[in-house]
């Protein structure tokens, strides 16, 4: 019985394994570098909490040597 599960595992393993290495897992990024997405509704947009998320995105951020 101690040997089973070994056997057991190593076999999962091998299994699972797929040689196929060409399939993709997440969809290839479009954009520009540095730039976020935000999805949001006009009037909230221009309302209170796209001013806040226009002040998150635009403060400088913290330990870096220059401003982003």
């Amino acid at each position: 019985m101690k040997k089973v599960l070994p056997v057991l595992c190593l076999l999962l393993l091998l299994i699972s394994c797929n040689s196929n290495k060409n399939k993709l897992i997440l969809k290839s990024s479009t954009g520009r570098i540095n730039a976020a997405l935000v999805v949001i509704d006009n009037k909230e947009w221009h309302n209170v909490v796209g001013e806040t998320l226009k002040t998150i995105f635009t403060n400088p951020i913290e330990g870096l040597p220059q401003p982003e």
